[in-house]
């Protein structure tokens, strides 16, 4: 140790020191620095953060006031930053760790800024909590922001996980489709030429808690807005219960014709890249299942932030990633992953998701509150599971592929398959 070491070192008794460096060293990404074997000792590193592990049972002095029981560090947790925490936490799951806390990300307000962190809590193989952190940047704080009255945060969770689902392992060759903006756009077009509404028959299907996606979207916009509903498919907002104004602007024929037969009467084929309205047209602004794929996404948000009013609101339906979902869920995607050759969905704006407080500050657009749900749907036949497979965005997917991927959704029929959402209402600026 020399004067740079730090001036606080945590001090652990643990049961077993073998077990211990197993978590510490093996899993979490410690190094030994040096060990005293004969007094069953350890101190370790992980890029200047020290810890120190000595058994419980000696040889040699212990300090304690009580007698040990488990869970051991009752009322502490430490916070370790611990480099790509989406990694660590899958590898904890993996070694059958106990998480506690779930991967999550979450705001923390330091005097005049917001930090923000991707970060997850687990027990080490005594109990003793650990709280893996992951930086994700920070600036300066909001007159905006409302503090959460629990845990010392802020009631928004500002920036999306890094994938959609976590990466796979298998033997056979995984690909990642490189992203062609032009090719995005013929893809879409014949997309939802061919399968009008599939994307809303499959979510509208899904529930949590008794009520769908759209419901939950709905939730956060005033009733007596008048609404843009951008990208609006088929109109399901207007099936889930919006009884207010509103408009529809989608640049597909074929879904517009099912959001009038869905009594969407004021629907217009539009580009979000030149949106037909004069400025602060709307009041509230809605976006299902679309943002991760409006290109080039700044200047369609410049659109959006132009044809709202001055403190409007935006609501956003996203893919919300795997923190919601069950191990079951995961294991089925996995093998839907594995059929298809991919690791996992990816889409044009998945940088800009990712970074989506920064992305949306750019328009004067503010970040309220920012969610995730796991929605259920039954795959109660052979065709609901094909159905299923059909409404997913698979550019350069090859039919022999598609075809292996229904194959594996069929094994579930009786069953159900999470899919993760994220739900996020923004403000403008005024």
């Amino acid at each position: 140790m020399d004067a740079a070491s730090p001036r606080l070192v945590p001090k652990l008794d643990v049961s077993d020191l073998v077990a211990s460096l197993r978590f510490y060293v093996g899993l979490v990404g410690f190094r030994v620095l040096f060990e005293r074997t004969d007094e069953r000792f350890a101190f370790l590193d992980l890029e200047g953060a020290h810890l120190m592990l000595q058994e419980a049972a000696g040889p040699g002095r212990r300090f304690r006031t009580a007698e040990l029981e488990r869970p051991y560090g009752r009322g502490i947790n430490l916070q370790i930053q611990a480099g790509d925490v989406d990694l660590l936490d899958r590898r904890m799951r993996a070694a059958g760790v106990e998480v506690v806390v779930p991967l999550e990300d979450r705001s923390y307000v330091a005097g005049d800024e917001v930090i923000r962190l991707r970060q997850f809590v687990v027990a080490d193989p005594d109990g003793c909590l650990q709280r893996l952190r992951e930086p994700l940047g920070r600036h300066l704080r909001s007159r905006h922001v409302q503090p959460d009255p629990v845990g010392g945060g802020i009631m928004k969770d500002e920036v999306a996980p890094r994938v959609d689902f976590p990466r796979l392992a298998s033997r056979q060759t995984m690909t990642r489709p490189k992203h062609d903006p032009t090719g995005w756009r013929t893809y879409l077009r014949a997309f939802h030429e061919e399968r009008p509404g599939i994307t809303e028959e499959i979510l509208a299907a899904s529930t949590s808690a008794g009520q769908n996606s759209y419901g939950w979207l709905l939730e956060l916009i005033p009733q007596d807005a008048n609404l843009l509903d951008l990208a609006c498919g088929s109109a399901p907002l207007l099936r889930a219960g919006w009884r207010g104004r509103w408009v529809g602007a989608d640049r597909s024929p074929a879904e517009l014709d099912r959001a009038i037969a869905n009594g969407g009467l004021s629907v217009i084929v539009a580009d979000a890249l030149g949106l037909p309205f004069d400025d602060h047209s709307f009041a509230a602004v809605a976006c299902s299942m679309a943002l991760m794929l409006l290109e080039p996404l700044d200047d369609c948000l410049a659109e959006v932030a132009r044809v709202l009013v001055p403190g409007g609101t935006v609501a956003l339906l996203l893919p919300g990633g795997p923190i919601p979902l069950t191990g079951g869920d995961l294991r089925r995607w996995g093998r839907l992953f594995v059929a298809l050759r991919r690791t996992r969905f990816e889409y044009p704006n998945d940088r800009a998701v990712r970074q989506l407080d920064e992305t949306m500050r750019r328009h004067g657009l503010e970040i309220l509150t920012d969610d995730r749900r796991r929605f259920a749907y039954p795959v109660a036949s052979r065709d609901a599971a094909s159905r299923f497979v059909d409404s997913l965005y698979l550019p350069g997917v090859p039919t022999a592929r598609a075809h292996a991927a229904r194959r594996v959704a069929n094994s579930w029929v009786g069953s159900e398959i999470g899919i993760p959402l994220r739900r996020v209402l923004l403000r403008a600026a005024g």
